[in-house]
């Protein structure tokens, strides 16, 4: 069974604009993939690095506004 109904995910697919999917996959790559950071990544702790996870990628790649003030 899927997630979505096919015309759902159609619809909302249709939306997406190709340049912001690049620009966040650009984003991503920079960081996520870099084989450096990936190290860093795997040296730290699962706490040391939840709160630059979800800054990087969900505010810096997907667009989400975190807001740490609540």
């Amino acid at each position: 069974m899927a997630l979505f109904q096919k015309s759902v995910l159609k619809q909302q697919l249709a939306k997406l604009d190709d340049n912001s999917i690049q620009g966040s996959w650009k984003i991503y790559q920079s960081y996520f993939l870099d084989s450096k950071k990936q190290k860093e990544i795997i040296e730290k702790k699962e706490v040391q690095f939840q709160t630059l996870f979800l800054q990087k990628l969900f505010d810096n790649c997907l667009g989400y506004t975190i807001d740490s003030k609540d």
